[in-house]
């Protein structure tokens, strides 16, 4: 098997078959934007549609596993869901096959979907054997079939780095911290898994404590996310909040496949800055 990142996706290759897994669409998010910023934003699904076509080409990819919140409104009742959503479903599937894991913002999201699109279980869906992989959207525990999983791939979070800068400011006669961009990054961490049965009410299991959660960032470019080398932000999702997941060797990659240092380090040199 094989594992590649793409434009805040993964690319999974094995046993002839190419899938594509990304996470929180957030289609018509642009709508909230646009009122919470007083300006007209456009809508992103277009400029969606053709990124996970231009990969789908590149790979011949056969699968796009969607880990949920794939609509932005938590209701499915909006004139935007309606006049939008489908027929987005449509093109998507005229070129691969779609499974969507639903997230929180999913509500009734099946009345939208064209029939060949598989709707799974909130608690999430496996795909493969050695290693197995477990597909959650990442605001719910997994099944304990799921938990079972080699590898968890999750979304919900939206991890991303704040870039500063430290300017001089020549009438200030002091250095000057000006605030960058918000770059989405990919998250790989040591989950543990007896943390999480015993929070879920289930057995631990001494032949199977430990595991690997990949977190995708928000592929709707207009998502900041949450700025994990700040201290004082915190990931959502029942495993961060309960504290099963070793965050602080959590390794951080940028979409193309860099290595950024861990997490610990990345906040280290936050605050450093901050100094």
């Amino acid at each position: 098997m094989e594992i590649a990142m793409d434009d805040r996706a993964l690319i999974i290759q094995r046993d002839n078959q190419t899938s594509a897994v990304a996470a929180d669409l957030h289609l018509g998010f642009h709508i909230e934007l646009s009122e919470t910023k007083k300006v007209t934003i456009p809508s992103q699904i277009e400029n969606i549609l053709q990124r996970v076509l231009k990969f789908q080409e590149k790979y011949q990819v056969n699968t796009l596993y969607l880990l949920g919140d794939v609509k932005h409104s938590i209701l499915v009742d909006n004139e935007y869901n309606w006049q939008n959503i489908p027929d987005f479903m449509e093109k998507l599937t005229d070129k691969i096959e779609v499974k969507i894991i639903p997230g929180n913002h999913d509500g009734n999201l099946e009345a939208l979907l064209p029939r060949n699109v598989e709707l799974v279980d909130v608690r999430g869906m496996k795909i493969g054997h050695k290693p197995s992989i477990g597909l959650i959207h990442g605001h719910a525990w997994p099944s304990e079939e799921i938990l079972e999983s080699d590898i968890l791939i999750m979304g919900h979070s939206h991890p991303s780095i704040k870039r500063i800068k430290r300017v001089i400011s020549t009438k200030a006669e002091r250095d000057i911290l000006r605030y960058g961009e918000s770059i989405p990054v990919i998250l790989k961490s040591k989950i543990k898994k007896n943390c999480i049965r015993e929070r879920m009410g289930l057995d631990s299991k001494t032949d199977d404590e430990n595991g690997t959660l990949i977190v995708l960032p928000a592929f709707n470019r207009l998502i900041s996310g949450i700025s994990i080398n700040r201290t004082d932000n915190r990931l959502g999702g029942p495993f961060f909040e309960n504290d099963c997941v070793d965050i602080k060797s959590t390794q951080v990659y940028s979409c193309n496949e860099i290595y950024l240092g861990t997490l610990l380090e990345l906040q280290s040199r936050f605050s450093e800055m901050l100094k």
